[in-house]
């Protein structure tokens, strides 16, 4: 690291693009193309995620995560029904109420889990079943987990086959946020079949833009029957790129050579060496395990001002519900290319 230069680990939102995925947008700014979707990279999506994924897929580009998010429930939900999903969750404390707004009016029904997760137990002690006999209450009509939680948790594939089942048998949709699936899936050693479909996912978003991409992000939905006109609901949305190509082709350029995967490795990697430093130390907590790239640890006093001068801790504050209004809390978001350097320098900060 240059002198004077301090460890920033705020967010992945933060770093580089790849190399992949300005590789791949180089490769299509040649020429033109036809618009809005109907290039040869956009229609190769589904071909490409489909071996990805060992199935048959539709594949819709958005901008965001967000955009995937609201998307993505608003198929699985009627106006009058509701979203369940664990209190912690991205789409109840982050999303400024996006998916009720494309939902059409539908609601939010959040439970608590633990760890930012949920249990086939939480969901069963929940008030779904009697929302879903009641007519006075709007009808709860999919589950939506976090691939990472926002706790930096992830859920194994008989976690989210048990909550399949329960699902199933309420006549429930099962939604992923996948904004940084490929970590949970780096860290959980599976395939993306294995993590998604296999047990019993309808519909996902997968996040590109936080492990190397530039301005995209997709929803894979596995369900045939929820591929109603996602096409149309995303241009109702604003959503429809001119230049879609410059989006496809970074989604293309993601998987390719199974990049995604080292990349969120990567990341992984780091994040479980510092995790690891930390929990050995007397002046850090970790609130959550470690099994991606975030860390939500407490500091002590004094581990805070041994790393004053050489991390950037300001920005990686914490001090919301999620964590229970403690102060002291601090996120570190590992990043695709997150340096050596860099962890020396906080593990130097611990000894």
């Amino acid at each position: 690291m240059e002198s004077g230069e301090k460890v920033r680990w705020y967010s992945d939102n933060c770093v580089e693009v790849s190399p992949e995925v300005m590789g791949a947008l180089g490769r299509v700014d040649v020429g033109c193309s036809n618009p809005y979707g109907h290039d040869d990279w956009t229609k190769a999506l589904s071909d490409v995620y489909g071996e990805v994924f060992e199935c048959d897929v539709e594949v819709v580009p958005v901008p965001t995560s967000s955009a995937g998010n609201g998307l993505g429930l608003s198929m699985c939900v009627s106006p009058y029904g509701s979203i369940v999903g664990e209190y912690s969750s991205h789409i109840f404390n982050d999303e400024a109420g996006a998916p009720e707004f494309y939902g059409g009016g539908c609601r939010l029904l959040p439970i608590v889990g633990c760890n930012g997760k949920l249990s086939y137990r939480d969901v069963e002690g929940s008030c779904i079943d009697h929302w879903l006999s009641d007519y006075n209450h709007t009808k709860p009509q999919v589950l939506s987990l976090g691939q990472l939680t926002d706790c930096g948790t992830s859920y194994g594939a008989e976690e989210i086959a048990a909550l399949s089942t329960y699902c199933r048998e309420r006549g429930l949709y099962l939604h992923l946020d996948g904004t940084r699936f490929a970590n949970a899936l780096s860290g959980r050693g599976l395939s993306p079949a294995e993590l998604t479909w296999k047990c019993g996912v309808d519909i996902m978003t997968l996040g590109v833009t936080k492990n190397g991409g530039l301005m995209c992000d997709a929803v894979l939905i596995f369900s045939e029957v929820l591929r109603d006109e996602p096409w149309r609901r995303l241009k109702r949305a604003g959503g429809v790129f001119s230049k879609m190509r410059y989006v496809s082709s970074q989604l293309l350029g993601y998987v390719e050579d199974g990049m995604w995967l080292k990349r969120a490795s990567h990341a992984n990697g780091l994040a479980s060496c510092v995790g690891e430093a930390m929990s050995k130390h007397d002046g850090c907590e970790l609130l959550y395990p470690v099994e991606g790239n975030m860390i939500f640890v407490s500091l002590s006093d004094d581990v805070v001002k041994s790393m004053e001068e050489r991390v950037d801790l300001r920005e990686m504050s914490l001090a919301d519900t999620r964590i229970g209004g403690r102060e002291g809390v601090y996120r570190f978001v590992l990043s695709w290319n997150t340096r050596d350097e860099e962890v020396d320098t906080v593990l130097g900060c611990l000894r």
